[in-house]
């Protein structure tokens, strides 16, 4: 989750060094982390959107503001019913950007961002992949999509935000290299809930219970998809990732990692 020590959610895929790739999410901060991790914004060749959380796609507006003003054209936006309005947002707040830093220079006009809203079914060929699509469980106020990436034999499925659906995401990560799911521990969720007063305690608790993973059943997941490695991400700021791993250790055999900022993972 997004805290002082971690960005919002974002992980650019890419199936050689220095290619053009795809963007699985893109939330605040997550351009300057990709920026400090040497991946230049112009190799963003399609964006991903999980869902329309801010935390997964508030930074949107800043890659296109950031594209546009340094004359590159915008990336195609792919995403859950409701990415059409919401990157058209984008796009104005983009133009209205560009015309407060032109500083009366000519600068080349956003055009329209090709956006297509994805549906569950074939897989999408993009930027040398093929991308697959379901809908899990996350907010009964929007769609939220999970991802299954595949390229050169290879395959990474990613949750973006999902709340208990064990079925659903083990038959979706049959077989995959690495499965890159958000989690919460029990015990950091406690601590948390600590924090809180009584009533708001019991509200985050149920929140979590509803809308998000427990390590647990995560772990679970990937055991009982054969995933060849788990990558635990979208982590409460109270987690001790020691704790993490631990945890979900006791349920999978296979190597646990707990995602970090600027994680590099061979798929």
């Amino acid at each position: 989750m997004l805290n002082a020590r971690r960005a919002g959610a974002s992980i650019f895929v890419e199936r050689t060094s220095n290619a053009p790739g795809i963007l699985l999410d893109c939330g605040p901060g997550s351009l300057e982390r990709a920026q400090a991790a040497g991946i230049g914004l112009e190799r963003v060749a399609a964006v991903f959107l999980s869902h329309l959380h801010f935390d997964h796609a508030l930074a949107l507006a800043e890659l296109l503001t950031r594209l546009a003003f340094g004359g590159r054209e915008p990336p195609p936006v792919y995403g859950p019913a409701g990415t059409a309005q919401y990157a058209s947002s984008a796009v104005e707040y983009a133009r209205t950007q560009l015309r407060y830093l032109s500083g009366g220079r000519r600068l080349p006009l956003l055009g329209s961002v090709r956006v297509e809203e994805v549906a569950e079914g074939e897989p999408l060929g993009v930027a040398g992949f093929e991308v697959e699509s379901v809908t899990v469980p996350h907010s009964e106020m929007l769609v939220a999509q999970a991802r299954r990436v595949a390229g050169d034999g290879r395959v990474l499925v990613y949750s973006g935000d999902s709340g208990p659906a064990s079925a659903l995401m083990t038959a979706f990560a049959r077989g995959a290299d690495v499965l890159m799911h958000e989690c919460y521990g029990r015990l950091a969720l406690e601590r948390y809930a600590s924090r809180l007063d009584a009533q708001g305690a019991r509200s985050i608790k149920a929140a979590f219970a509803r809308s998000h993973s427990e390590v647990g059943s995560v772990s679970r997941i990937a055991a009982a998809a054969r995933a060849g490695r788990l990558v635990l991400t979208h982590l409460l700021p109270t987690e001790e990732e020691a704790e993490l791993a631990e945890t979900a250790s006791r349920e999978y055999a296979g190597p646990v990692i707990v995602a970090r900022d600027g994680l590099v993972v061979e798929v």
